[in-house]
């Protein structure tokens, strides 16, 4: 845990232990599986641009950890 916290780039979320990775691992492979699936009906309720409100602009913040993060701001 100290390597993580002294890396400079802490993760948000450490599995600790091979049960830990292994469900995390199997997770993130159902998800990557599921996505393709499903992605024509995410993408399509995508609204069209208003040009009377500004698009987001994700700026790099730091967590109380240090890690960085994006939290979206509006232009203006």
């Amino acid at each position: 845990m100290l390597a993580a916290l002294d890396s400079g780039r802490t993760p948000p979320r450490l599995p600790l232990g091979d049960d830990s990775v292994d469900a995390l691992m199997g997770h993130l492979d159902s998800v990557r599986d599921e996505l393709p699936l499903w992605e024509p009906v995410s993408r399509d309720v995508d609204l069209p641009p208003d040009p009377a409100r500004p698009a987001p602009v994700l700026a790099p913040t730091r967590s109380w950890a240090g890690r960085a993060q994006q939290k979206v701001f509006a232009k203006g």
